[in-house]
């Protein structure tokens, strides 16, 4: 099987889209929607340069702050400042002029913060009353970006110019993505406004709806953040709440305005401060995803974001992105926006996940690993050794590195002797030299004068009788001061030429020296810190030798008396043999010693000045590593893995790659060395001369970036996805992580709920990795196009909730209550933004009328009973207690029963509870359908005991006791719910039928 080749580049239908993004939050998502969309079609440009601006995608920020986190540059049409506004003046202006006093009566007249300019700090009226002030600079940036991408003749000459295989869908609707937190104060206050101007900007310009999709939030990703304290914590659940429950009220008006019962009430109408008004009877969205929580995982606010860019970018700019929104506007058709039957709640929540497995080598990865690249240089040079070994521990570092080249031949005159570098090694070459210098007695004649040596304690006529005698003393001295100066210069010549060895000796070591830390550095083997170490080491046996060749110096027998002396003296004494041989021995080997001296102390001069080389590069290095540590940019995403992983990158480059990188460093340095600075051009470390001069450490890591791009553009090659080849070693990437990530990021109680999902990959189903997604993933669904070779994303959605089916929207509304009770008011409608909206909480009304009006239903139908001590249905075999009486003396109470009963089934943890509550609506149903008649009769008699039930309560003897109250309130509960969910509805049907009965029309008094 093959993969589908890489250098064809599937066709790309595009539509124009406008991305809002709202509050920080917003604008933080908006800068990964813009980045990955332009990285998305950075490889369709016919020039690999993308232009300023994508001609069918415009970005807006509106915020009351300024850009805080730079993700990806926005140029300054795409972003708008809402905020510096001089609150206490607008608020002066509500009194003096009607349209501010019409525009304005939702603001409440205690808020004053002042003089707006660092954001809204979580006050929603500020954020709304910011976007009704800026609402004139608003609506034309929007109006011209909508222009912007709705002119198709440009738009299409501009991706014709620009960019290869796109086109955009003529006469197209316009795809609007807002996204907003719903937690905080600038965001969420004008998420509906922003909405509603912009359907009506679009109906007004082009005569045509819009597919609006939100991408909201929740409390989630700010909660989980440790940082943030508690009050904020408080405050942005109440928000959350509040705002949901206000996208709640336009999300169903449209559904329930057409409903006989009329609930929801108005439309959408708003009149701004310049006048305008904005009105609607649509829902401000197609799609409403909730986003904010991943089951075993901890997302931040920046990873929801980073979601979020991601999955605008999959349906904007990604070749499957029609396929994917063709799967969606077919589950908005089934279930999106569909009312549950249960709840009768709109089930208009969605949410999804995207990962991305990309191979292509794009200029993110390329700019990591020219760093990476460039770094391993460094790290190659400058790791230092923990510590330097000794070169009795043996060194092998240093036995390799120094002892094999130190074996150089001295000379012929050295006998062939191969000296390595070591006080042993030299003190042994120091006896051959002695040996071969032949000091022995037997190369001197045997000079005496009789008994001259006794003359002084002869007598005067002996000297006068025997005076020749003195004379031969005299001759023999000459004679052996001669054969000793011969002697000696004899083996002092031969001595120049040992000098002559062992400096040539000295000066091949030093030169072999340079060449092998230039290559041990080259290759990788040591670093400037472990050579400088083993130089120390060096240094210390050069003086370890001198010290060796001091103390044999010290050890020659040595008379400096003159010649003559010593020479009779010795004459005279018979040991002229002897003396002359040590005296010639310590003349001719204290003079070569010394010049062994003079040479190890200047080659040990010499290694330090190699090891202070080192060190000034090591430091030069370390001041480019500073430089390289600001630039790597992190590769790896929260929403996408690459087979260009840095652990892979950074592998590569250690390995394979590593000792390439040395060496071209090593001699772009040696080309960079200035002439002044070279000195001998055949100097093997010459290169160190241009890391030590002053101030080079900008221009080294530049060559360290410039080395790294060349073996980086060299080696590496953007390739396709081995798809058929697993085991290659660019596919370690775990596939099951991959898959395990792109599940919903959301929390939701499924009980009760149809949740409808879409699951697709472009990855071909056909191949090795094809069938691992397939394996893991549940219900993914392949597409047939394929893949482009280069990445690999799988989407997966969750649609169809309703808002009480949010788990943790109950602890919001808990925070809601808190704040009623602070500011005492009474019901969520009085927090919200404009009172007039009449907004309800979204898990109370309906569902616990309705849910009561069951409870009543399962008394009636008496599959609920109570016994006076307690109240239970039947459980298979056995009963289930909904509620007991506390003491044998009192009744059981209907309204525990109750609480019971709604917990249960809010909770979702015991089915039998649930099995009832079908039940009950089972019969429900079916009586309202074949037995209309005698269920409204039944119906009527249940309702006539709940008021005989009630108004006993009233009369009892603890008329007015909290346990009474309750019980009232729970007769009464019931009856409303009764007339409102039961008795009206099937009052309807009945007169239906019989005006059809009759020939008239529903709803009328007959036909004309």
């Amino acid at each position: 099987m093959s993969d589908t080749p890489s250098n064809i580049t599937p066709p790309l239908k595009v539509v124009p889209t406008l991305v809002v993004g709202l509050g920080g939050t917003g604008t933080l998502a908006l800068q990964y929607a813009k980045q990955k969309i332009r990285r998305q079609l950075l490889g369709r440009t016919q020039d690999k340069r993308l232009p300023r601006k994508i001609p069918f995608v415009e970005f807006i920020s509106l915020d009351t702050t300024g850009q805080e986190e730079p993700v990806e540059y926005l140029t300054g049409d795409e972003c708008l400042n809402m905020g510096h506004i001089n609150v206490p003046q607008i608020i002066s202006s509500i009194d003096r002029r009607p349209t501010f006093r019409r525009s304005l009566k939702w603001f409440p007249r205690h808020l004053n913060p002042g003089q707006i300019d660092s954001g809204a700090r979580g006050v929603r009226h500020i954020g709304r009353l910011c976007f009704f002030d800026k609402k004139r600079l608003v609506d034309p940036r929007l109006r011209d970006k909508i222009r912007s991408i709705t002119d198709y003749a440009a738009v299409d000459k501009a991706l014709r110019e620009n960019f290869n295989n796109i086109s955009v869908e003529p006469q197209s609707t316009v795809d609007v993505h807002i996204i907003s937190s719903l937690c905080g104060g600038t965001g969420s206050a004008c998420l509906l406004d922003v909405a509603y101007l912009i359907k009506h900007i679009i109906y007004e310009l082009l005569k045509q709806s819009t597919n609006s999709v939100a991408h909201l939030v929740t409390t989630d990703p700010f909660l989980g953040d440790r940082s943030i304290g508690e009050a904020s914590r408080e405050y942005m659940r109440y928000n959350f709440a509040i705002s949901l429950s206000e996208i709640e009220r336009f999300m169903t008006f449209d559904v329930t305005l057409a409903q006989a019962d009329g609930h929801g009430g108005g439309h959408w109408e708003a009149e701004y401060l310049d006048g305008s008004i904005i009105s609607s009877v649509e829902k401000p969205f197609s799609l409403t995803y909730l986003l904010g929580y991943k089951e075993g995982e901890t997302l931040s606010k920046e990873n929801v974001c980073e979601l979020i860019g991601e999955s605008i970018c999959l349906t904007t700019a990604h070749p499957e992105g029609a396929l994917l929104k063709g799967r969606l506007d077919n589950i908005k058709a089934h279930i999106i926006n569909q009312a549950d039957p249960s709840t009768r709640k709109l089930r208009a929540y969605s949410s999804y996940n995207a990962h991305v497995l990309s191979a292509e080598f794009s200029e993110q990865t390329a700019e990591v690993a020219v760093v990476l690249a460039a770094r391993a240089i460094v790290d190659s040079l400058c790791t230092d050794s923990d510590s330097a070994p000794s070169v009795g521990e043996g060194g092998s570092n240093f036995n390799d590195l120094f002892g094999k080249l130190a074996r150089v031949k001295p000379g012929e005159q050295g006998g062939g002797l191969s000296l390595g570098f070591s006080a042993a090694e030299c003190g042994q070459y120091v006896n051959r030299l002695e040996s071969d210098l032949n000091f022995q007695p037997k190369n001197f004649k045997n000079l005496t004068a009789g008994d001259g040596a006794d003359a002084e304690k002869r007598p005067p006529w002996y000297k006068r009788l025997f005076g020749k005698k003195e004379r031969e003393l005299d001759v023999q001295a000459r004679s052996g001061l001669r054969s000793f100066n011969e002697k000696k210069n004899s083996r002092l010549t031969k001595c120049k030429r040992f000098e002559e060895d062992i400096l040539n000796w000295a000066a091949d070591v030093h030169l072999n020296l340079r060449r092998s830390v230039k290559l041990h550095l080259r290759n990788g083997v040591m670093s400037l810190g472990e050579v400088g170490k083993l130089l120390d080491l060096f240094v210390e046996e050069a003086n370890r030798i001198n010290l060796m060749l001091s103390k044999r110096k010290a050890q020659l027998n040595y008379d400096d008396r003159p010649d003559t002396e010593w020479i009779e003296r010795s004459i005279k004494e018979k040991k002229f043999q002897a003396e002359a041989t040590e005296r010639l021995r310590a003349e001719v080997m204290s003079r070569l010693l010394e010049k062994f001296e003079e040479t190890f102390g200047v080659f040990g001069e010499r290694v330090g000045e190699v090891k202070t080389q080192c060190e000034g590069a090591s430091k030069c290095l370390n001041e480019a590593r500073a430089y390289l540590h600001e630039q790597l940019t992190p590769l790896e995403s929260f929403t996408e893995s690459s087979i260009w992983s840095r652990n892979l990158l950074a592998q590569k480059i250690e390995g394979d790659l590593k000792r390439e990188l040395v060496k071209t460093f090593i001699e772009r340095t040696e080309m960079a060395v200035p002439r002044n600075l070279k000195g001998n051009l055949d100097d093997p470390l010459a290169f160190l001369a241009d890391l030590n001069a002053s101030g080079r450490a900008r221009a080294v890591h530049e060559r360290l970036r410039e080395v790294g791009s060349k073996v980086v553009t060299d080696n590496f090659k953007d390739q396709k996805l081995p798809l058929n080849h697993l085991e290659s070693e660019v596919l370690t990437f775990d596939i099951g992580k991959m898959v395990d990530h792109a599940a919903p990021a959301w929390q939701v109680e499924r009980a009760g709920s149809d949740i409808a999902e879409v699951s697709l990959t472009n990855c071909p189903r056909n191949t090795k990795l094809g069938e691992i997604i397939e394996d893991l993933g549940r219900s993914i669904s392949f597409s047939q196009g394929g893949t482009d070779g280069k990445k690999i994303f799988i989407f997966r959605s969750e649609h169809g909730s309703t808002a009480e089916r949010l788990l943790g929207f109950r602890a919001c509304l808990d925070s809601v209550r808190r704040k009623l009770r602070v500011e005492r008011k009474s019901h969520i409608n009085d927090l919200c933004l404009d009172p007039d909206w009449k907004i309800e909480d979204p898990t109370v009304s309906q569902k616990a009328e309705f849910y009561c009006a069951l409870f009543s239903l399962g008394h009636m139908f008496e599959l609920i009973r109570s016994n006076g001590s307690e109240v239970f249905f039947r459980n298979g075999s056995s009963d289930f207690k909904l509620a007991e009486s506390e003491t044998a003396s009192k009744n059981v109470q209907r309204s525990a029963s109750f609480a019971s009963f709604i917990q249960h089934l809010a909770g979702g943890r015991q089915p039998s509870v649930q099995q009832l509550a079908e039940q009950i609506e089972d019969e429900w149903k079916r009586r309202k359908k074949e037995e209309k008649a005698e269920f409204k009769a039944g119906v009527d008699n249940h309702l006539r005991k709940l008021t005989e039930s009630e108004e006993a309560e009233k009369k009892s003897e603890a008329g007015e006791s909290e346990e009474v109250e309750r019980e009232v309130e729970q007769y009464r509960k019931e009856i409303e719910a009764l007339g409102t969910q039961v008795l009206r509805p099937l009052e309807r049907l009945l007169a239906d039928e019989r005006r059809n009965g009759q020939g008239l029309q529903p709803g009328g008094e007959g036909g004309g």
